[in-house]
């Protein structure tokens, strides 16, 4: 037997393979601890661990960036674990390749914020949106590209801006995947594509879907989870998804059936790769202006998201905290004739409202509602909820500072108006994207100062009218209620037409919405010609700013949209908190703090009666207000900010005498209201021409005006003391119709088709719908019913909003505080 001799190695081979054995271990460890995030049998997997998503919506676009780190803090302590965002294109690329990523637009920042609280990310990023967001997240600017271009399908124009603008967003995006050490777990491409197009039927629908995924995986890599988001039936899905290649999931709300949405996603992805998920699961609803408040309930909500969450659904609130529409970011809804411009505020009725507090429904406390669901799907230890920021109210602001009218001024805005045409076209051929333009040219012959009809084809969205450098006041045309008005001119009067861009569509097929006048005008029956000079007014706040204020205050009837100044002081930091601007007595406009573009406001209609302001658009020392008011204001010209939002309806008072100039709605039919809804028809009303009396007072008479509906610049019905020699008082019945006549033909009418309580009241043009179809009583005296089977109501006071009582802020007012 040979006895083998044992091999000892060296003290340097030893020593490699000490070095080797090193390193084996360390790219085993580095393997293992590289960040992925999978779908696997039918679950999210983590880090090789299950994890059901419990996501909310934060639209950073819509949230100031001081306030980011707050309201995802308040969002984890609801018991989320992650957050679902939209990147908005035109708030990246509001010139044609003039980029922004700085600022309110800072995406890393905010995608490192939301990592830094603990948040995972999923990615919605586009190119179109939809969210209520100004022409669905697409630039102004396509509309005006020349040649034109087709969105959201394969068209070479519209996929050549795409790939432009992804080639800048995706590199700023890939490095914050969570692979890659960052936060995003998941990216969706479009959205609700299936509402829209038809990847099923139509081959350059599909192209284009198939176009957004490879880019995707280009720039992102093969690993990112990608995903479709469309309405939870397989209908919607068939025609939005790519079947097999990307993630397919639902959107969905209380009431709706969780286990129907997720049989129907499994239909589109491959086996093993369907976890449950909604990604809209709908906390709330959006507003249009002069509708009611969103308002859902908070027991239904955490209800059907316990629903979602027994089927091991994972989800994403819509909203978990809405914000704000600031500036012109507010979108529109309709299509074609139809249009319901979104309000200010997105405060979504979310669990975290607008302000950042708790959300409410109309049965409770919808955050502690939610939280409880999701504690119970998350048991770790909860995050605490960030203590609550200042809110205060400092008072009433007089703005009399200053005032400049916006027509006197025209040049300010447009120093360079584009003359000689041959007409109008859309502002953004003449490259604007935002605010109002102004069209002039001159009355041909044949006009009378006894009146003209103007006819505004293809009005986008609201005019005003000027005759010789002087608003009309009752010439005002608002797109779904009408395109014409009556204008009193004679041949050469110089014609001026303000139009205001209200928010571009932002969802559906007619969601291609130019804005100005896109046609041409008639006049009289033909097409006004002539000489045509174009004036963009795009309210930028250094123009709006850098006007020639006149010392105030301005006269009670100034000459149409007028700008007012004021300002109040802060008297240190300790004061320095969120406020709301009250603009109870204003009509319509905007409004700057500082210079800030706060949004939209239309008091008239509601229901928003305040505009959030948070603090860090306040500062210690003068703070300016500057409102822009396209009708008048009164005497008051004052602006109160008060403690706390109001979207209260309007409401009117069942006690206290009618009186002359009250505002005439409807209201349903109630007998605490009989001295206002009762009436005495006088017989010549049926017979020729007569008069309609209160019957708790019958001084006071239904008279067509002298106010007008600030919604249509048509005569609002009010009260009026009877005046036999008045022919806004006369009022004839039409029994083929229904319809009760005005002095000049025209038909009493409920604004808008309103049906709802305090839905305004005019006389508009007969077409005998049944929004001018109404019941008189039987015996000549009672109410007089119409459209909903609500009733004509006197109302005593139009407006009673929660801040009854609010202090005059002369600089070193005692501010009131709520914490």
């Amino acid at each position: 037997m040979r006895i083998r001799s044992a091999v000892v190695p060296s003290a340097t081979k030893m020593a490699r393979w000490g070095l080797w054995i090193s390193v084996a271990f360390a790219l085993l460890f580095c393997v293992q601890a590289t960040p992925s995030f999978t779908i696997e049998n039918d679950r999210f997997v983590q880090d090789n661990k299950e994890v059901l998503l419990l996501s909310g919506s934060i639209h950073y676009s819509r949230v100031v960036p001081q306030y980011w780190k707050d309201r995802l803090l308040r969002l984890k302590a609801l018991g989320a674990n992650a957050v679902q965002t939209y990147v908005p294109w035109n708030f990246h690329e509001p010139v044609q390749g003039q980029f922004d990523f700085s600022g309110p637009a800072d995406l890393v920042q905010f995608l490192q914020t939301a990592q830094d609280v603990g948040l995972l990310v999923l990615l919605r990023m586009g190119p179109y949106m939809c969210g209520e967001w100004e022409f669905g997240g697409f630039p102004a600017w396509i509309i005006a590209h020349q040649p034109p271009v087709t969105i959201r399908t394969y068209e070479q124009g519209y996929i050549s801006l795409v790939d432009a603008y992804w080639a800048k967003l995706l590199p700023i995006v890939q490095p914050m995947l969570y692979e890659n050490g960052g936060p995003v777990v998941m990216v969706q491409i479009e959205n609700e594509f299936g509402s829209y197009g038809d990847v099923s039927s139509n081959p350059l629908d599909k192209q284009y879907m198939q176009h957004l995924l490879n880019l995707t995986r280009l720039y992102l890599g093969p690993n990112i989870v990608v995903y479709t988001t469309d309405g939870g039936d397989t209908g919607f899905m068939s025609r939005g998804t790519l079947p097999g290649q990307v993630y397919t999931v639902g959107d969905f709300g209380p009431g709706s059936d969780p286990a129907s949405s997720f049989a129907a996603q499994k239909q589109f992805n491959a086996p093993g790769k369907s976890p449950n998920f909604c990604s809209e699961y709908y906390t709330g609803w959006l507003t249009h202006w002069s509708e009611q408040m969103a308002n859902t309930s908070s027991s239904q909500v955490a209800y059907w998201l316990q629903r979602i969450i027994a089927l091991n659904g994972s989800v994403n609130l819509y909203m978990g905290h809405g914000g704000t529409n600031f500036a012109f970011w507010s979108g529109a809804n309709g299509g074609g004739n139809s249009y319901q411009p979104t309000i200010t505020s997105y405060d979504y009725d979310s669990p975290i409202s607008e302000g950042g507090e708790h959300g409410y429904g109309p049965d409770g406390d919808k955050f502690l509602a939610v939280q409880a669901v999701f504690q119970k799907a998350n048991p770790a230890q909860p995050t605490p909820e960030p203590p609550a920021n200042p809110v205060i109210g400092y008072g009433s602001v007089p703005l009399t500072t200053g005032y400049a009218e916006l027509y006197s001024n025209r040049m300010t805005f447009c120093p360079k108006p584009f003359t000689n045409l041959t007409g109008p076209a859309s502002m953004e051929m003449f490259g604007q994207n935002y605010g109002f333009i102004l069209y002039s040219t001159t009355a041909p012959a044949g006009s009378s100062r006894t009146g003209n009809v103007a006819v505004f084809n293809d009005l986008h969205d609201r005019v005003q009218v000027f005759v010789n450098g002087v608003i009309q006041p009752n010439a005002v045309a608002y797109r779904p209620q009408g395109n014409s008005v009556n204008v009193s001119a004679a041949a050469g009067d110089q014609l001026d037409f303000l139009v205001e861009n209200m928010g571009r569509l932002n969802y559906g097929r007619g969601m291609y919405d130019p804005k100005g006048i896109t046609s041409n005008v008639q006049w009289n029956g033909n097409t006004l010609g002539g000489n045509w000079t174009v004036c963009t007014i795009s309210l930028d706040s250094a123009d709006v700013l850098s006007l020639p204020y006149q010392p105030g205050p301005a006269p009670a009837q100034p000459n149409g949209p007028t700008f007012y100044r004021g300002s109040f002081k802060i008297a240190s930091a300790n004061v320095l908190g969120d406020t709301y601007l009250g603009v109870y007595n204003w009509t319509k406009g905007m409004a700057w703090i500082n210079g800030n573009n706060i949004g939209r406001h239309w008091e008239a209609v509601g229901p928003q009666h305040t505009l959030y302001v948070p603090q860090f658009f306040l500062q210690v020392g003068s703070n300016d207000v500057v409102m822009l008011e396209l009708h008048e204001t009164g005497a008051a010209q004052t602006v109160q900010f008060v403690d706390a939002p109001d979207f209260q309806p309007l409401t009117c008072r069942p006690v206290g005498e009618a009186s002359a100039g009250d505002l005439v709605v409807m209201w349903d039919p109630d007998t605490s209201f009989n001295s206002s809804q009762q009436w005495i028809v006088n017989a010549a009303v049926k017979s020729s021409t007569g008069v309609i009396q209160l019957s708790s007072n019958p001084s006071l008479c239904l008279s067509a005006g002298p106010k007008t509906d600030p919604t249509t610049g048509d005569p609002a019905l009010q009260l009026q003391q009877c005046d036999a020699n008045s022919a806004a008082q006369q009022w004839k019945w039409d029994a083929s119709h229904s319809a009760l006549v005005s002095a000049d033909n025209n038909c009493m009418d409920v604004t808008a088709h309103g049906n709802f309580n305090g839905a305004p009241t005019e006389v508009y043009l007969c077409n005998y719908l049944n929004c001018q179809t109404w019941s008189l009583p039987s015996n000549g005296a009672g109410v007089i019913s119409g459209f909903g089977s609500r009733v004509l109501t006197s109302c005593q006071q139009a407006y009673l909003g929660r801040h009854a009582s609010i202090p005059v802020n002369s600089n070193n007012v005692q501010y009131y505080r709520r914490m």
